[in-house]
């Protein structure tokens, strides 16, 4: 790793960590009608924008507009990402995202998902500047992040969605 590489790094999580302690003030508005889905993803996790697409479909939310920004580490430096990926270059060493990146968070989701089972500092920074009124993900991310934390054995995208389903129900009624 280049040195600049991990000052990046360094500062991202910083600016990651001093967020997280201010999340502790945010309110939480619980879901009573789910119109704006976003979704963080890791490339890693194999799980593709259709795929998301059908599990939320089948869960119920065939209505809503789902928009998915995908993470992909390996992406170079030199190459122009698409609108729905980012790799390391659009995060800036302050934490200042890119155009793609920020309108991305400009978005207001009634829910987003967090669909990443590791802390990376770059999906945590891009979920923490996105205006959501909830989050749902895993616990192996840190708990401040999200406001529905699941703690599955297996992360199959279908058990996912059935007890992210289940939850929001009873929490909307």
């Amino acid at each position: 790793m280049k040195l600049f590489d991990w000052i990046q790094i360094k500062m991202i999580k910083r600016t990651v960590s001093h967020e997280l302690v201010l999340q502790g003030k945010r309110k939480i508005h619980k879901p009573k009608e789910i119109k704006k889905i976003g979704v963080l993803i890791d490339s890693k996790s194999l799980l593709s924008p259709e795929l998301i697409q059908k599990e939320l479909q089948n869960a119920g939310y065939a209505a809503c507009r789902i928009t998915v920004l995908q993470y992909d580490a390996s992406i170079p430096k030199n190459v122009v990402t698409t609108t729905n990926s980012f790799g390391d270059k659009d995060i800036l060493l302050m934490g200042k995202p890119s155009p793609a990146v920020a309108h991305f968070c400009e978005q207001n989701f009634d829910l987003l998902i967090n669909y990443f089972p590791e802390n990376l500092p770059q999906l945590q920074l891009v979920s923490l500047r996105t205006k959501s009124k909830f989050r749902v993900g895993f616990s192996e991310v840190d708990r401040r992040l999200n406001d529905l934390i699941f703690s599955l054995p297996d992360k199959s995208p279908k058990l996912f969605f059935e007890q992210m389903n289940t939850y929001l129900k009873t929490i909307a009624n």
